[in-house]
């Protein structure tokens, strides 16, 4: 039996990867913070495929331990792919302590949580990794995004500690570093926001949702010395 657990499921590059596991055969666990009428509809949809369970908000170790816990968790392989989070646009001084708190939430906090709860199942299952998705922006931080590059720049790092600390086990830690993604994220942009970032990446153009998630999975089944990177997937933009 092969599990998955994808955050931030209900829509975009998180549903385009939870799709792609369940086409290989994967056993999903879902979840997302809000949008749980989408993440039903996701959870229908991939269960004509295979097991999937939707996850209303975080998931806990008691959720954990209630679907992994059994013995047959030593036998599985077992992913974990870390795609919740959430962005503002506005200038760092207007950054209330709550909509801080909730980003570093949503973003980053969350993330290390499941991370150490799984880290026990991983272990015992000897054949486990984890790809959290991040983005450039926690590379080379982004104007009037400075709370979202800050978050993202923590995921960037606690990826590159813990591949370092999982390596002796051979439980791989990688990070995708998105660009630009035609996701509904940047739905706010008009034609002239579009084409002119279009312009800005040498590639012509934002990647595609399905091409995130092909890249993605090309990583979830990386030779397992593929470990503590963060790699770019941004058209040559940044």
């Amino acid at each position: 039996m092969k599990t998955a657990i994808v955050t931030g499921a209900s829509r975009g590059v998180g549903r385009a990867i939870a799709e792609r596991l369940a086409g290989e055969g994967y056993r999903l666990l879902i979840n997302c913070r809000s949008r749980f009428e989408l993440l039903d509809h996701a959870a229908a949809e991939l269960s004509a495929k295979t097991s999937c369970i939707p996850i209303h908000g975080k998931i806990s170790g008691e959720l954990l331990e209630r679907y992994l816990g059994g013995s047959a968790v030593s036998q599985e392989e077992l992913l974990l792919v870390n795609n919740g989070g959430i962005s503002r646009f506005q200038l760092a001084q207007e950054v209330t302590d709550g909509e801080l708190m909730e980003l570093m939430e949503a973003n980053l906090l969350s993330m290390f949580r499941l991370c150490r709860a799984l880290i026990p199942y991983l272990l015992r299952s000897g054949n486990g990794r984890i790809l959290n998705i991040s983005s450039v922006w926690g590379i080379c931080g982004a104007s009037m995004e400075s709370v979202y590059s800050m978050t993202k720049g923590g995921v960037n790092a606690f990826t590159r500690a813990l591949g370092r600390e999982l390596a002796p086990s051979r439980i791989p830690v990688n990070a995708i570093a998105l660009g630009a993604v035609d996701t509904d994220m940047n739905s706010w942009m008009g034609e002239e926001e579009r084409a002119a970032l279009n312009e800005e990446i040498p590639f012509g153009r934002m990647a595609s949702v399905s091409e995130a998630a092909e890249f993605a999975m090309l990583l979830l089944k990386s030779p397992h010395y593929l470990t503590g990177q963060v790699i770019q997937f941004d058209g040559g933009w940044i």
